[in-house]
């Protein structure tokens, strides 16, 4: 069998550039780097591994068919729970000569050439799940690997790509002041009404519309042009999403305010999975409150599957009286739900400064550092300067995050357990009994 190997051991939260080169050594490649948690990457006979031949991001990466016995190609299987039917591996890869007609499709276009396959897949599954409809299977709408297909996968794997940034959590005007002080101005209801808000809104750059179909990217709601920011509280059935441009945005950036996770409605769960689905950065807004919050952690657990990349803020803290106790909330956090964030924040309860866009973040050091004491270690002066989100955010490796996203879609649609594999595991299981049955 063959695996397709993204994921690297530098792909969780302080992520890099794809590490894994592949540099021309007269009619072959010379492959060095190292691939992990690659599902079936002991049995597998056949490699299609992601490989950077030149610039950063998706202009770079290209794809190797590399077979398990090329010398200096190792494996190590990787202990897990559960599921023993498949192995998972970690690929390392020493020196190892590859010819050059091993390059799948061109070089430096690895991204279209899996954007291809999704779509050829996608194909296959529509004319499977029609030709099963007989066995009476659930259907593939509303599984998370099929909803991270078309939300995630068939319209962000671009030739150039964009980085979709949604600002999620369960305080919904401590979100929207965090949406306002990205964009630097008051775009989103910040008021006591703000905590009504039904419908996610996103601000594009200039021109974005007409080089994307927007509609594509947020498939299953309803587009709008959103002109006040009264229009999200609108109380309707209709998924809605109302978008505008804004000036200030870098070119490939998108930024949403959500709505709120921990809400009994459960429609709005329905938009925020939605979100969550076709995001590539969250910026986690929680509480003391909040952090504990069941449908806040739930939320999270699917987002930590999918690889998303997170910024952490801890808001309306009395600060500094709770400078001890906000490890141990974001610790928590964490541990319960596997997300590693990339940046730790925290910020006062100061609602005047929230209001008129100056409300201070803090950066803190994550995993928190203790003394040999057993105390934590003193505090340097640059974490009392307040952060500026939007350079922080802009200062993010864009190219290697949405690199991160997409491999952890893709890791999810192949997962043995939940995803395509075991669909098809469900529709052989099936056919069978319903083959005994008629027997």
């Amino acid at each position: 069998g063959s695996v397709m190997a993204i994921t690297e051991p530098s792909g969780g939260s302080d992520v890099a550039s794809l590490k894994t080169t592949a540099r021309v050594d007269g009619g072959d490649y010379v492959v060095n780097g190292a691939k992990m948690f690659i599902t079936s990457g002991m049995r597998a006979d056949y490699y299609s591994v992601a490989v950077s031949t030149g610039g950063p991001g998706a202009a770079g990466v290209s794809l190797l068919l590399i077979e398990r016995d090329r010398p200096g190609f190792t494996r190590t299987p990787l202990a897990k729970m559960g599921w023993w039917a498949s192995d998972t591996a970690a690929l390392y890869f020493e020196d190892v000569r590859v010819p050059a007609a091993n390059l799948i499709g061109e070089e430096g276009r690895g991204f279209a050439v899996v954007a291809q396959e999704v779509r050829r897949l996608a194909q296959a599954l529509a004319t499977l799940e029609q030709i099963a409809s007989p066995l009476q299977i659930a259907p593939l709408a509303g599984r998370e690997w099929y909803e991270l297909l078309h939300r995630k996968l068939i319209p962000q794997l671009a030739e150039q790509p964009f980085l979709v940034v949604a600002v999620v959590g369960g305080t919904n005007i401590g979100k929207s002041v965090i949406f306002n002080h990205l964009a630097g101005s008051r775009i989103s209801a910040t008021s006591p009404l703000a905590s009504g808000t039904k419908h996610p809104v996103c601000l594009v750059p200039e021109g974005f519309e007409t080089q994307f179909d927007l509609a594509a990217i947020f498939q299953g709601f309803e587009l709008k042009e959103w002109t006040t920011p009264e229009e999200a509280l609108r109380d309707c059935p209709e998924h809605l999403l109302f978008w505008k441009t804004h000036a200030a945005l870098p070119p490939n950036l998108l930024i949403l305010d959500s709505p709120d996770i921990d809400s009994d409605k459960e429609v709005n769960w329905l938009r925020a999975d939605h979100l969550r689905h076709c995001a590539d950065i969250l910026v986690a807004v929680l509480t003391q409150q909040k952090y504990n919050d069941a449908a806040v952690k739930e939320f999270f657990r699917k987002a930590a599957t999918e690889d998303k990349s997170v910024l952490l803020i801890l808001n309306q803290c009395l600060l500094p009286e709770d400078e001890p106790y906000w490890p141990l909330w974001v610790g928590t956090f964490c541990e319960e739900t596997g997300i590693r964030p990339q940046i730790v924040y925290v910020a006062p309860n100061d609602r005047r400064a929230a209001e008129n866009l100056q409300l201070p973040f803090f950066e803190r050091e994550w995993p928190v550092k203790t003394s040999d004491a057993g105390g934590t270690v003193e505090r340097s002066e640059f974490a009392r300067i307040p952060r500026n989100l939007m350079t922080d955010l802009t200062s993010l490796r864009f190219g290697e995050i949405k690199l991160k996203s997409l491999a952890g879609s893709l890791r999810e649609l192949i997962d043995p357990r939940q995803g395509v594999p075991a669909w098809l595991q469900e529709i052989r299981g099936q056919g069978e009994q319903y083959k005994r049955a008629a027997d």
